[in-house]
């Protein structure tokens, strides 16, 4: 569950809609998410932020996510 939003944020921030992105990767966060979607999400959120617009690799969010 989760992954299609994950994919929409992802494609909203590359495409430079940061707010639409940061608005969605809250609400899948409220969601409760498995923990490697919330890590994909809180990569995004900090991506955003920086108004980083270039791609990422799922394996930079697993690195934030506790084993």
């Amino acid at each position: 569950a989760w992954a299609d939003e994950a994919l929409l944020v992802d494609i909203l921030r590359r495409a430079g809609r940061l707010r639409e992105a940061r608005t969605e990767a809250l609400r899948v966060l409220e969601g409760d998410p498995d923990p490697l979607i919330a890590g994909i999400m809180r990569l995004q959120i900090r991506l955003i932020t920086a108004s980083d617009r270039a791609a990422h690799t799922v394996a930079e969010a697993r690195r934030s996510v506790p084993l």
